[in-house]
């Protein structure tokens, strides 16, 4: 079952944007939450969406905040935000060639999401009966009520593989450093003074390299 949230929404949704970003897709998927819901920040100055905003959004590295979620229930919200979508965003933002899958992939989405069977089924409604714009608007305000830090198990299952795995190499790396602590280091050897003479042969050929690559050097002593 695949989670359904705003950043779910809205990586659908910018499939079927040119040149999409994630500040450009919140200013459009909110404009309607936050002009006919009179949203106002914590001064209480008209809300505004930064990219900081949009993009921990996207990636859902935060929720979306309460009075935006509040919103929602406003009645101006509800029934208006289908005509938002089907005015501002069918015919001026969606791309013609692109808009047919990105529907596609939100219908599929919907179907394996962890709505609820009566959200599922109000959402198919609107679809089935031509209401493109109000399907894709009551779509994005559903995504908007759900937790939007909740991500797939899949990524959750990888995430955990992926941090066991790691604490499993640190734990094998910090045995290994306490097994090779017990050795002590062996005591470093000096290079003997004169070389002896069965090593000969291996050092003048040693020397007869280094000369040709070097050019000439001083005599050597042996026993």
């Amino acid at each position: 079952m695949r989670v359904y949230n705003y950043a779910s929404f809205a990586k659908v949704f910018s499939k079927g944007i040119i040149k999409p970003n994630m500040t450009k897709i919140a200013k459009i998927l909110f404009e309607p939450v936050i002009s006919l819901g009179d949203c106002v920040n914590r001064h209480g100055e008209p809300y505004t969406i930064d990219n900081k905003s949009a993009s921990l959004w996207y990636k859902q590295e935060a929720d979306i905040p309460g009075n935006l979620k509040k919103a929602v229930n406003d009645g101006r919200v509800y029934k208006g935000i289908g005509k938002y979508f089907t005015d501002e965003v069918l015919d001026k933002v969606l791309s013609g060639v692109k808009i047919d899958d990105m529907v596609a992939e939100l219908l599929n989405l919907i179907k394996e999401s962890d709505l609820s069977e009566m959200e599922k089924g109000d959402l198919n409604k609107l679809y089935e009966g031509g209401d493109l714009g109000g399907f894709l608007g009551r779509a994005f305000l559903y995504a908007i009520l759900q937790n939007n830090m909740k991500k797939d198990a899949s990524y959750e299952d990888y995430s955990k593989t992926a941090q066991a795995t790691a604490a499993d190499i640190n734990h094998e790396i910090e045995a290994f450093r306490q097994f090779v602590g017990q050795f002590k280091k062996p005591a470093p050897l000096s290079p003997p003074l004169t070389i002896a003479t069965e090593e000969m042969k291996y050092v003048t050929e040693l020397f007869r390299v280094y000369q040709e690559k070097t050019g000439p050097m001083s005599r050597f002593r042996t026993n």
